[in-house]
C-alpha cells in the first residue's frame, strides 16, 4: 500500500488487522457471567406484566451497581449503573426496590446506581443522544438500562425508519464502553403464540431486534402465577434456557412487598445428558412416579421422559417397582 507524507494523513484510519488482532480479547467479555456483556446491547423481552421484566431489570441493576451476588446474576466487576425509568408509578417502584435491598442485605448508600423516573427521555432526539453521550463520557457508567423502550421515542416502533435513530443511540453508548440493558414488550399476535420465533415476537421493528448481543426472553403463556420461562439467545453462541422463580414476601397484613428474590433452574434439550440430571433434581427422594406422572413434571414428550427414566435406572439414581410399575427415587 502506497503511502502519502503524513500530513496528508486522513482523519479516519482504521488499525490494521494484526493489530486489532491483537487488542482483542480471545473470550467473550462479560460483564455478568454469560448474560449481560461488556459494551453490549442485550434486549430484555417479555409477556407485560406476567414476566417481571422490570424485576430481572432490578436484580442485573443491583448485581452490577454492588458487585454482589444477586440471584442467578455475578458480576465480574461492581461498576456504576444508570436505571431509566419510564413506566409505573413511584410509590410501588420504591417499595420494589426496597423489597430487593432488604432481601439481599444491601445499603442504600452502597448501591451505585442512579435513578432517573419519568425523565422523558427520547432517545430518537439529538438533544437525549447529547445528554447521554456526554454522561457516559463523565461519569463512564458499566451499565445503562432503558424501562421500557416503548415510553422512550416519539416514532412509529413498527417502522424500522422511525426506530433507527433510537438504535443508532444505543449503538454510541455502547461504542464508548457502555453497556446497554434494554426492555420491550412483544406484540399481541405474535407475543402469544409459543411456536412464533422469539425474536419475531417482540414488538416493533425488526432493527431493533437486529441490533441485540443478547436476548432475554422471558415468556409465560398461561397466566399469573405460572412459570416463567427465560430463553437466553446469544448473537455468537448457543443459546440457554431456564425457569425462573420469583419468591415474594409481603409485609404483614398487607400487600406491600416486603422482600423479593430471584432463582433460576437451567434446563436442557431433551437430548442434552445433562437434561436427565436436570429431571432427577425435580424429583422428591423416597416417592414413586408413573411415566405419565414425570412426563407432567418435565414437560417433556413421552419418549423422553422414558429415555431419561432408563438413563435414570441405569446410574441407579432410580429403581423400577416391577409390581406396581412405578419407578421409586433413591
Amino acid at each position: 500500500m502506497s503511502k502519502k507524507p503524513a500530513t496528508d494523513v486522513p482523519e479516519w484510519c482504521p488499525p490494521l488487522l494484526a493489530d486489532w488482532l491483537e487488542e482483542v480479547e480471545d473470550e467473550p467479555q462479560w460483564l455478568i457471567e454469560n448474560f449481560l456483556p461488556e459494551e453490549g446491547m442485550t434486549l430484555v423481552s417479555g409477556h407485560q406484566k406476567l414476566t417481571r421484566k422490570s424485576f430481572t431489570a432490578f436484580a442485573a441493576t443491583l448485581a452490577v451497581a454492588t458487585g454482589k451476588v444477586i440471584g442467578p446474576f455475578k458480576a465480574t466487576r461492581a461498576g456504576h449503573v444508570v436505571y431509566i425509568e419510564e413506566e409505573g408509578t413511584k410509590a410501588p417502584t420504591k417499595k420494589r426496590w426496597e423489597a430487593f435491598i432488604r432481601a439481599y442485605g444491601l445499603k442504600k448508600n452502597k448501591v451505585d446506581c442512579r435513578f432517573a423516573f419519568r425523565a422523558g427521555i427520547g432517545l430518537d432526539t439529538e438533544v437525549w443522544r447529547k445528554r447521554l453521550l456526554e454522561y457516559v463520557d463523565y461519569f463512564e457508567p458499566a451499565l445503562i438500562v432503558f424501562d421500557n423502550l416503548s415510553f422512550m421515542h416519539s416514532g412509529d416502533e413498527n417502522s424500522n425508519n422511525d426506530m433507527r435513530a433510537v438504535v443508532s443511540t444505543l449503538q454510541l453508548i455502547r461504542n464508548a464502553g457502555t453497556a446497554t440493558l434494554f426492555l420491550a414488550h412483544l406484540s399481541k399476535s405474535a407475543g402469544s403464540d409459543p411456536k412464533e420465533d422469539i425474536d419475531k415476537q417482540v414488538r416493533g421493528g425488526s432493527i431493533v431486534v437486529n441490533g441485540y448481543d443478547v436476548h432475554w426472553a422471558l415468556r409465560n403463556y398461561v397466566g399469573e402465577h405460572a412459570p416463567i420461562d427465560l430463553i437466553v439467545r446469544y448473537r455468537d453462541l448457543g443459546g440457554r434456557q431456564f425457569t425462573v422463580d420469583w419468591k415474594m414476601k409481603h409485609q404483614k397484613d398487607s400487600e406491600l412487598l416486603d422482600e423479593v428474590t430471584l432463582a433460576m433452574r437451567e434446563r436442557y434439550d431433551e437430548w442434552d445428558p445433562r437434561f436427565s440430571i436436570e429431571c432427577l433434581a425435580q424429583l422428591e427422594r423416597g416417592k414413586a412416579y408413573g411415566v405419565e406422572d414425570l412426563k407432567r413434571v418435565w414437560k417433556s414428550s413421552r419418549k423422553a421422559a422414558q429415555e431419561v427414566v432408563d438413563r435414570l435406572v441405569a446410574a441407579k439414581s432410580i429403581k423400577h417397582n416391577k409390581q406396581t410399575g412405578r419407578y421409586e427415587v433413591l
